[in-house]
Order: structure tokens, then sequence, then C-alpha cells
């Protein structure tokens, strides 16, 4: 589907010819590009803050068409830029800044995808030379202003993505948060995929930073959860506790906002207002919802 191509022609794209001409133009060590780096600073710092909006509301679809768009941005900027031809001309610094705002935005894109595709995030940074500590960053560490140290060894390019039309595990398939198109059927195989049951909230407490996210610890019966969820602006956390929810167990868990989830709680959009779903009686916690 269109998130496969723009996988692997954008982002794939964007760090092979950028690691390549630096490669081949600065000897494989990221340059200093001296003046003339943040050429995209603007256009990370919109995505950091809208993209990061969204995920605050858990539309992970909208963050990752975003973060696509960024990128999407940083191709068009190289091709704008042409830095075969400033290397031709001996216009090294403009070359060095231009490869050095694309580093920017492929550093920006690990840091933003990594809570949906945790493991290409670290093989994005490990190819930038940038592995470690690359775990320790936060989400707004995405606008830090020259963010990798001029003389870095690259690591790559090597393929991040296969070839469209075979399969990587988990990394290639459409992350889970997102949902069909209005109208689109599923089959029950893949219905019967989905771990749907009841919760126990034990505790809620606002994160801080993010005025629409929860943090919520649930009860499973068997074992206890930490879930976030983007509810804050509808429901007071202490009016949660005890309550019965519907969680979706089997979800891959993500960082949002650097907070881990491990589960999704379900709620009906009316007018863009998130109503909880609860069984109208008493159930166990863990009963599985069929």
């Amino acid at each position: 589907g269109r998130f496969d191509s723009d996988l692997a022609n954008d982002l794939g794209n964007l760090l092979n010819r950028t690691l390549s001409m630096i490669g081949r133009y600065f000897e494989g060590v990221i340059p200093d590009p001296k003046d003339g780096a943040g050429g995209l600073r603007d256009v990370i710092a919109d995505t950091v803050g809208a993209a990061g909006e969204a995920s605050d509301k858990l539309e992970f679809s909208r963050a990752l068409d975003l973060i696509w768009q960024m990128i999407g941005a940083a191709n068009k900027f190289i091709n704008d830029r042409k830095p075969w031809e400033l290397e031709k001309q001996g216009r090294r610094d403009e070359l060095a800044g231009v490869l050095y705002s694309a580093v920017e935005v492929a550093r920006a894109a690990a840091i933003m995808i990594s809570p949906f595709m945790p493991s290409t995030a670290v093989e994005i940074a490990r190819q930038l030379g940038i592995a470690d500590g690359f775990e320790l960053l936060k989400w707004n560490n995405a606008c830090d202003e020259k963010p990798i140290k001029p003389g870095t060894r690259i690591q790559g390019p090597e393929p991040i993505f296969p070839r469209l039309g075979t399969k990587k595990k988990d990394e290639s398939a459409k992350p889970a948060q997102e949902t069909s198109a209005p109208g689109e059927r599923i089959s029950y195989e893949q219905f019967s995929k989905l771990d749907i049951r009841i919760a126990e909230v034990k505790s809620a407490e606002k994160i801080e930073g993010a005025d629409k996210l929860l943090k919520l610890k649930v009860s499973l019966g068997s074992e206890e959860r930490q879930i976030v969820a983007g509810i804050a602006q509808w429901y007071e956390p202490t009016s949660l506790v005890g309550r019965k929810i519907v969680l979706l167990a089997n979800l891959e868990p993500a960082k949002i906002r650097g907070v881990e989830s491990n589960g999704m709680l379900l709620a009906a959009d009316v007018d863009g207002r998130a109503i909880i779903l609860q069984p109208d009686s008493d159930v166990p916690a863990g009963s599985k919802v069929r």
C-alpha cells in the first residue's frame, strides 16, 4: 500500500542518497556545515509540533503522514539544491550544508518513527553513526541544533526496508494503530487476531507536558498494564479509578511522549469527543470480548 511505498521510496531514498554522497564527497564522515546547517530546521520544528499533537490525540496515522511529508520535503530540498552540481563547482561549504541539513531530517525522522518502528529507527541511527545514546532521546530532541558532531563516521548506506513485494517481520506492515477505511471489510481470521479484553483501571494520572494524555494502570486479572489514552480533555483521572474499560490487549508496545503504552483503550468518537466503552454489567477484569 501507500504506507509501504512511502517507507521504501521516501525514507529509504533520503537515507541512501544522503549517506552515499557523504561517502563519495566527504570520505564517509559527517561534514562540518559551518553556517550552512539548518536548511530544513523550520520543517523539522513544524513536524515535531504537529505530529506530536496528533500523537497526543492517538491519531497515529496522521502523525506518520506528517513525518512522511517532512521526509518528502527533504528529498525535494536535495533535488532543488543539487549537491552533485555543488561538488562539480567546488562549492564545498554549501555542499556540506545541504548534506548536513538532510542528515538532520533523517535523524529527526528516526526519533519520531521510533514509537511505531523501533528497530528501523535504531538502524537509521546506526547508519548515521549516532547509535550510542539514541534510545535515550525524547521527541523534542528532534529539534536539536547541529545534533551530529562533524567528523562522525557513518555506517551506511544499507537498505532499511525490503524491496516492495517482500515481507519484513513487523516493520513493513501498516502499524497496528492504523484503521481500515470506512466500509473496508476484514476477514474473520483477521478479527480473531485481536485480543480485546475487559480491564479495570487501578490508577490514572496526567502526563506532564501532554495536556490531552492520561497514563493509566489497568488490571487484566492475571496481570497489570500501563497504557496511554488521549482522553484527558473529557475525563478527570479520579473518575476513572475502579472503572471497567475495553482494551485492545495485543497491540505492540509504543512510546507516546516518552511513556510506554501496552495496549489501547477503546472509545467511541462522537464529534471529536472520546466516549469510553464499558460493559453494562459487572464483568471480571481479563474477560475476553468476542
